[in-house]
């Protein structure tokens, strides 16, 4: 939850705190693998320094905003953690680009539940807590999970600053 790209060549953007408690809430996440202590969405998290890259995710659930300068790492490490390690779950919050190869070969790795598509534009959190950006594309979650083929669409609305699911994975 670290990051999240914005208008600004930053990449160290937090999620709002209601959208990311929603997946942590749906999909019973216990881990963050990419945040610091004042942005983490869950109690056991990797730091920077810990660097999630080149932790162990098995047998967690876990969230990830990646920085999306490093997002094709991310994914790569996250598809490798549930196809081979035994990572139970991973929720990744990514641009949502599904013409780009990085988003269907997620889509087509046999790995990914859900997609889930959110609504209007987040607002990213500066790290101060203070900012508040949205970046020029739209953003959506990827849940994998080892042994599902057909990935279902969902859609969660968080305008009013509250997340409210409109139909579910």
């Amino acid at each position: 939850m670290r990051y999240g790209a914005a208008k600004t060549s930053r990449d160290d953007w937090a999620t709002p705190r209601h959208v990311a408690r929603a997946f942590v809430e749906e999909y019973h996440l216990g881990l963050d693998v990419c945040a610091t202590a004042g942005n983490a969405v869950t109690e056991a998290f990797f730091s920077p320094e810990e660097d999630g890259l080149k932790r162990s995710w098995s047998y967690k659930k876990v969230w990830c905003n990646p920085p999306y300068s490093e997002k094709k790492q991310w994914i790569e490490k996250a598809l490798h953690e549930v196809g081979e390690r035994g990572c139970t779950r991973a929720v990744l919050l990514l641009p949502a680009s599904p013409a780009s190869r990085w988003f269907s070969s997620i889509l087509l790795s046999g790995l990914c539940r859900a997609v889930v598509f959110i609504v209007p534009r987040v607002l990213f959190v500066d790290p101060t807590g203070e900012g508040r950006r949205s970046p020029n594309h739209g953003s959506c979650a990827l849940v994998l999970e080892r042994g599902l083929h057909r990935p279902a669409l969902g859609l969660l609305d968080t305008s009013g600053g509250e997340a409210r699911w409109v139909w579910k994975a």
